[in-house]
């Protein structure tokens, strides 16, 4: 059982600075999907050398994300999709709402985070066990 269980996956990389919404326009199918599955990828890969067991259950997902600028959330949570996509089956059971509650979307700004010091954490709280 996960009940009350927290666990935070850091992934490298400004996520938003290539998916945000807003940011998409006049790039080309290929290297969107390329973007995505990257990130995807960074995603599990961080998961798994956490080392940690799946929650099991409904999950909270909480991003902060750490850059330069902030953008508009709405915008922001878009470029979340790769993440979850990639944390999905390692993390939590799905990404649909029986399993992922969206718990919103915070930003940390500043020169320190700029570029590639870009940093994403994405928390994930069990709320039921199972």
């Amino acid at each position: 059982m996960s009940k009350g269980r927290t666990v935070t996956v850091r992934i490298p990389g400004d996520v938003c600075g290539v998916l945000a919404k807003n940011r998409q326009q006049g790039r080309g199918y290929l290297a969107l999907f390329r973007a995505k599955d990257d990130f995807k990828g960074r995603a599990r890969l961080m998961w798994r050398q956490l080392g940690e067991e799946p929650l099991t259950g409904k999950v909270r997902l909480t991003f902060t994300i750490f850059r330069g600028r902030a953008l508009d959330p709405d915008g922001a949570t878009w470029a979340m999709a790769p993440l979850i996509d990639g944390l999905k089956g390692e993390a939590f059971g799905d990404d649909d709402a029986v399993w992922v509650e969206l718990g919103g979307v915070r930003f940390v700004t500043g020169k320190a985070w700029a570029g590639p010091m870009s940093v994403t954490e994405v928390r994930i709280e069990a709320l039921d066990g199972g």
